[in-house]
């Protein structure tokens, strides 16, 4: 039998996710992610720039794992050092992702603007008789909720 790791995300805040990899591969070093995010938005990154934002990284990781040991002292250094680490990176990724995506957006994030700008047209555009009603309105307002599920394998 492979190995096999299960997960479960949130997608949008209002889906539901189920992950299975076979053949989990260990995860990448800091520096592949980061690169990577570049190469998504069709940025090449040289390796002192890298370095660069990297150094920044690390920097995060001293000060998270300072603001932790204070405030937090029985977490003792493992999990203190597990959870610096997992905050920074997410810090880290979700600071380099929305910069990206506002000054070199890929297809997609041109693509998600655009309907986001159709769905208001729209909504501005909309009859006013068209939607009476309180509990109707409310419905509307509600987004769609679903289930989702991933399979990854690794050769």
């Amino acid at each position: 039998m492979p190995d096999k790791k299960w997960d479960y995300s949130f997608l949008s805040g209002n889906t539901l996710g189920f992950h299975l990899t076979l053949n989990p591969q260990a995860p990448l070093p800091p520096s592949a992610n980061v690169y990577r995010q570049f190469l998504q938005h069709g940025i090449v990154v040289s390796d002192r720039e890298l370095d660069s934002i990297l150094a920044g990284r690390e920097q995060g990781l001293q000060t998270i794992s300072g603001i932790l040991r204070t405030t937090a002292p029985s977490l003792g250094q493992d999990l203190n050092l597990k959870l610096s680490t997992m905050l920074a990176d997410a810090l880290l990724e979700k600071s380099l992702s929305g910069q990206l995506s506002r000054e070199f957006p890929t297809a997609m994030d041109r693509l998600a603007a655009q309907e986001a700008q159709m769905q208001e047209l729209s909504r501005q555009l909309a009859p006013p008789g068209q939607n009476s009603g309180f509990v109707p309105q409310l419905f509307e307002r509600l987004p769609p909720v679903g289930v989702g599920f991933s399979l990854t394998i690794h050769f």
